[in-house]
């Protein structure tokens, strides 16, 4: 049930970024939209594993009781922010694409 709850809460965040278009400002006309956009995702999904590996460390030690439940949550949080990095990067895209 934890599973497909965080998998709509999952789907829910990226439908809210798709339409909530980030501030974040889109590249100079006429340059490389694909470029710019896959250097912001591959910098974001670099945070989310970053965030993970914090997070599974503050979990203890593996077969500590929790352990397992803090190392699924660990991943199921990287797993949703990696869909926000895809998301993100996807509303880039656009928004590079119609500032042209």
């Amino acid at each position: 049930m934890k599973t497909l709850h965080r998998t709509v809460s999952a789907i829910l965040a990226l439908g809210i970024s798709v339409l909530i278009i980030p501030a974040t400002p889109a590249p100079a006309s006429g340059g490389d939209c694909e470029s710019t956009c896959n250097t912001k995702r591959t910098t974001c999904d670099a945070t989310c594993i970053g965030k993970q590996e914090v997070c599974i460390a503050q979990c203890g030690i593996p077969g500590l009781p929790g352990y397992d439940r803090c190392f699924q949550k660990c991943n199921s949080d990287e797993s949703v922010c990696s869909l926000q990095c895809q998301a993100d990067q996807e509303v880039c895209k656009v928004a590079c694409k119609v500032g042209r």
